[in-house]
């Protein structure tokens, strides 16, 4: 019995290093400005994006927040997960839409689950 939950703790620790290999080192994190200039190429894709957060709203079913970049260019940011507070640096991986309807505005936005 030992063995088995020994083999059975081994393999699950394997699984989660894999796991966090290929999400750290698989996914190319790319600043805000470079994605609104790639934002053709990008559209659809999963991507993750290094920025400053802004503006950020909570709701109970979603959240928004701006992700900023260095020049001040902006990503908007929906997600079903918690909002960070504003001001930090953040890393933030999701489905990029290059024009998403948000009210009556059509803007890039980062959709992370």
């Amino acid at each position: 019995m030992r063995t088995l939950t020994a083999v059975i703790l081994v393999l699950a620790l394997a699984l989660a290093g894999v796991g966090l290999w290929y999400f750290k080192f698989r996914h190319q994190v790319y600043g805000v400005e470079e994605v609104l200039s790639r934002a053709r190429s990008l559209n659809g894709k999963v991507i993750c994006v290094k920025g400053r957060v802004g503006r950020p709203l909570s709701a109970l079913v979603a959240g928004y927040f701006r992700l900023e970049g260095r020049s001040q260019a902006v990503l908007h940011v929906v997600t079903q997960g918690s909002v960070p507070p504003s001001g930090k640096e953040v890393t933030v991986c999701g489905t990029f839409q290059q024009a998403y309807h948000l009210g009556p505005l059509t803007v890039p936005v980062l959709l992370v689950p």
